[in-house]
């Protein structure tokens, strides 16, 4: 009976144990998800002929974005939002007036699905209220795809920010689709990317030169910044973007006439 006793005793001191481990593991899976993690709330592009925004939800995993990119109506492929030819990078030229479907990937596999979207300049496009899907066979093979980022974060967190902080901002600066013959001459180009605190006085609060054409900026406070991009041989750039967001520019080269940049709310279908 004793002995009875005594390996009952054991078996539940070993299951409490066990009950504890799991927890504790659950727990640090669920801060290593979350943590160093970006969520931006929205997406720009800024080119001479297509400016698109994207408003994004929030994400109740926080496992993080892991990149935005679109799917042709018309051959079924998904286009990331810039693409790297011979080791140049540009932003893709995606086809004014066709139909894209938008996916939101997360770090987990989840993703957000906005249909039928027609490209024109000034198009803003709310995917906040959309559903998000479970993991499934499609976002396994999208994971096979790059990353936002794509590695250049590492590069750059140390030297191209103001800091810690959980707004972030995430960019390219991009000399738009450059000729074959003349990727020598433009493949060490780079641009200058200023935060301005007073617009009106031409403060400049800090500056940056991207690396690989990119850049990324944390900032303290959870309001709009107003950014300014130059870049030699090009025409400069001011921009006024929410905090926590993802933005690519194109800055056009010197002559080029600016469009029309009017925003016109997209309707889901």
């Amino acid at each position: 009976m004793k002995n009875l006793i005594r390996m009952l005793y054991i078996l539940l001191a070993m299951m409490f144990t066990n009950v504890l481990t799991n927890s504790q593991n659950t727990l640090e899976d669920t801060s290593s998800i979350s943590a160093n993690k970006w969520h931006p709330k929205v997406f720009y592009v800024f080119s001479d002929s297509l400016n698109l925004t994207f408003r994004l939800p929030y994400e109740p995993d926080q496992s993080g974005f892991y990149n935005l990119f679109f799917i042709s109506k018309e051959f079924d492929e998904p286009l990331l939002l810039y693409t790297i030819e011979d080791e140049q990078r540009y932003l893709t030229p995606f086809s004014s007036g066709s139909s894209y479907d938008a996916v939101l990937l997360y770090n987990n596999g989840k993703y957000v699905r906005y249909n039928n979207i027609i490209f024109k300049n000034g198009a803003e496009v709310d995917m906040s209220n959309q559903n998000i899907h479970p993991c499934d066979s499609f976002s396994k093979r999208w994971k096979n795809l790059r990353t936002f980022d794509d590695g250049n974060s590492n590069q750059v967190s140390d030297t191209n920010s103001t800091g810690a902080s959980e707004f972030i901002i995430k960019g390219y600066v991009f000399i738009g689709r450059i000729e074959p013959k003349d990727w020598e001459h433009w493949k060490d180009w780079e641009a200058t990317v200023k935060l301005i605190e007073s617009v009106e006085e031409w403060i400049v609060k800090d500056s940056w030169t991207t690396r690989n054409k990119y850049f990324e900026i944390a900032v303290k406070e959870d309001i709009e910044q107003t950014l300014f991009f130059s870049g030699l041989a090009h025409l400069n750039s001011e921009k006024t973007v929410e905090v926590s967001c993802g933005l690519i520019v194109v800055l056009p080269p010197f002559g080029k006439a600016q469009k029309d940049t009017r925003v016109f709310p997209i309707q889901n279908e």
